[in-house]
């Protein structure tokens, strides 16, 4: 069953619930979706734009020969897949990219990925890509590796059997490449399900991962030429991989920290979303000459207080489910964070099938949650934030301190720029 269709601003106290749900999915709504343009500085989307040789227009002036890898990074709730998908769609253009967006957390099993199946996901997302956009290229490389992976009875009998319902994969295909197809198309599955057919390529890539980047550079090259044959397509390929930040941390540090200098010697561009806390580690890693990075800012809510209104209401119809100054102190208490913001409106409505008041608001809902983020709290994270050791001689942040980002990802320390302060749900139980 599919998601269902509202029409936005929704007026149903029922439908308000689910479309403030902080992990409520907006890309099938371009109406909900608040330009913050104005109100966020933008030096990080004007670097990336440079970095991948992009004029004022967003057209590629020259493919690059040295081919960037961009991390990205916010805090949680910042907004960063809104703005990566803004971005693809702005790049994927004939004039520029042909921009592959991988939304990692719906495409793979973010539990069960391995740093082998990175490879696998950008083969058969370029393949897929390809032939949807019917991209003319002859590659040796991709053959031999296709063979490689794919002609062993045991995997192709197993590849048949999990993709024989594929119908708009299995008919009318008219490229060489039915098998990446089959894979592409069924990636969760094989991976998720640690089929023959997974254990088998990661066996493959395990055994020697220089030859398979060499390949995968081959085949890019192959590629590459097949797209100065046509006049009317993109001049190079973008990769942007998010929802990645929530594959396990030992697979992260493996494949971009350990064995960074692979996936730098991959030539092609690509934009990686990572977490706050290895977007940091890997600033104080020898891993940093392989990496240009890009950090979201978060927003600051006397500047943005009336972009997010807009946020919410968009969703639903505010006049009838909440007063104004009852809505007005959501936006003070979500410290700039949208996914906070959601969660307390959100936690409001299912609290109280009455108009949410400001006297509610205070002394139910927000005591609540207070109460709640309060509870996570260690001794150790007490004295930190008793102590303002957040803060450096300078009334600086303490930047250097992995205890600090610990905080920061937890969202019980929130950073602006060069301002740190204590998430404002819980901001009265400390020294200001």
């Amino acid at each position: 069953m599919g998601q269902p269709i509202y029409q936005f601003p929704v007026t149903d106290r029922y439908d308000a619930r689910e479309v403030t749900e902080p992990d409520f999915d907006i890309k099938e709504y371009p109406e909900l979706y608040v330009d913050l343009s104005q109100v966020r500085s933008n030096d990080y989307l004007e670097e990336i734009k440079s970095q991948l040789n992009l004029n004022q227009d967003d057209e590629l002036t020259k493919p690059a020969n040295i081919h960037v890898k961009v991390v990205f990074s916010g805090y949680r709730g910042s907004g960063k897949t809104t703005e990566l998908r803004k971005l693809q769609a702005q790049l994927n253009k004939p004039k520029s990219y042909i921009s592959i967006l991988v939304d990692t957390e719906n495409e793979l099993e973010v539990t069960k990925f391995k740093p082998e199946d990175f490879f696998v996901i950008l083969i058969t997302r370029l393949v897929k890509t390809l032939h949807d956009s019917h991209v003319r290229f002859a590659s040796t490389a991709l053959t031999e590796l296709q063979k490689e992976w794919l002609s062993e009875k045991e995997v192709v009998d197993e590849l048949n059997e999990i993709t024989k319902n594929e119908k708009e994969i299995s008919a009318g295909v008219s490229v060489d490449f039915l098998s990446f197809l089959k894979l592409g198309a069924s990636i969760k599955k094989v991976f998720a399900g640690e089929t023959k057919t997974a254990r088998f390529i990661r066996q493959k890539i395990q055994a020697n991962t220089p030859a398979l980047v060499d390949k995968l550079n081959m085949i890019l090259t192959e590629v590459r030429f097949g797209l100065k044959q046509e006049k009317e397509l993109a001049k190079d390929i973008l990769f942007i991989f998010d929802g990645s930040e929530k594959i396990n941390y030992e697979v992260y540090e493996s494949l971009f920290i350990k064995n960074s200098e692979q996936i730098n010697k991959v030539q092609l561009n690509m934009i990686i979303a990572v977490p706050i806390r290895t977007f940091f580690e890997v600033t104080h890693h020898a891993a940093l000459q392989f990496y240009d990075r890009q950090l979201l800012p978060m927003l600051r809510t006397g500047e943005a207080s009336a972009e997010m209104k807009a946020i919410l209401t968009k969703r639903f119809r505010a006049d009838t489910i909440i007063e104004d100054d009852a809505l007005q102190l959501i936006i003070e208490k979500s410290g700039g964070s949208i996914r906070q913001m959601l969660k307390i409106m959100n936690k409001a409505l299912i609290s109280t099938q009455d108009k949410i008041t400001l006297d509610v608001l205070k002394n139910k809902i927000l005591k609540r949650l207070s109460y709640e983020l309060y509870a996570t709290l260690t001794s150790e994270h007490k004295a930190i934030l008793e102590s303002k050791r957040y803060l450096d001689r300078n009334n600086r942040p303490n930047v250097a301190d992995p205890d600090i980002w610990q905080l920061v990802e937890a969202l019980i320390l929130f950073k602006y720029d060069d301002i740190i302060a204590v998430n404002p749900l819980i901001a009265d139980d400390f020294p200001k």
